[in-house]
């Protein structure tokens, strides 16, 4: 799992509800993908009792490259 530390500050951590406000993936989906062979997104580590998340910086990485892989091949030429 992911430990970034930037300017001393523990990294956030981001819930399945922030997750899904940010890719609008419904809780069904974002489950499938972790389930997925090979999965398409790590399960989340735990915070908290009763409380999980992914790192954001792990996060932000997945999103730039699922991102990157839906642009045309052209367009990821010159990104």
């Amino acid at each position: 799992e992911m430990e970034a530390m930037t300017n001393n500050t523990p990294e956030r951590s981001v819930s399945v509800a922030e997750l899904r406000n940010r890719t609008g993936l419904s809780t069904s989906t974002i489950y499938a993908m972790m389930a997925a062979e090979p999965p398409l997104l790590e399960r989340p580590g735990r915070v908290s009792p009763g409380r999980v998340g992914w790192s954001s910086s792990y996060i932000d990485v997945w999103l730039e490259g699922r991102l990157a892989d839906r642009r045309p091949s052209s367009q990821q030429a010159a990104a």
